[in-house]
């Protein structure tokens, strides 16, 4: 399996950058896109699939599902890789990454329906606004 960097492959070209994940594995079934390793990301970026899932059926605009007796990920929606790994930065970007130090280092922390992330690497605390 071939991992990319978390930070997208165009951004950093160091190819000793430490901070990778999983490549998508998509698979077309019918009408439905199955992602068969979104658990292993969701492992690699310290972050629920939940969380993932509900980013990408708000940002393409169906239904997304977790099939835990089959641990796949199922998209209401024909997607392809090019559609569907920006959408998956653009989640790093807001939710993994720290905005002052670009380390993914962060645990995500709600108080009072604030979102924090906090960033064991830098120490900063950055409050999450989504656009």
């Amino acid at each position: 399996m071939s991992k990319i960097n978390i930070r997208g492959e165009n951004d950093i070209i160091d190819p000793f950058y430490r901070y990778k994940m999983s490549r998508m594995i998509l698979k077309v079934e019918g009408n439905k896109t199955i992602v068969s390793n979104l658990s292993d990301i969701s492992k690699e970026l310290n972050r629920p699939i939940k969380n993932i899932l509900n980013f990408y059926g708000k940002s393409l605009g169906c239904a997304t599902y977790y099939d835990i007796k089959n641990n796949k990920a199922i998209i209401s929606k024909v997607v392809k890789i090019s559609d569907i790994e920006p959408i998956l930065f653009s989640y790093i970007d807001i939710y993994v990454l720290c905005k002052t130090c670009d380390n993914p280092e962060t645990v995500i922390e709600e108080e009072k329906k604030v979102l924090s992330k906090i960033c064991y690497a830098c120490g900063n605390i950055n409050i999450i606004t989504v656009k």
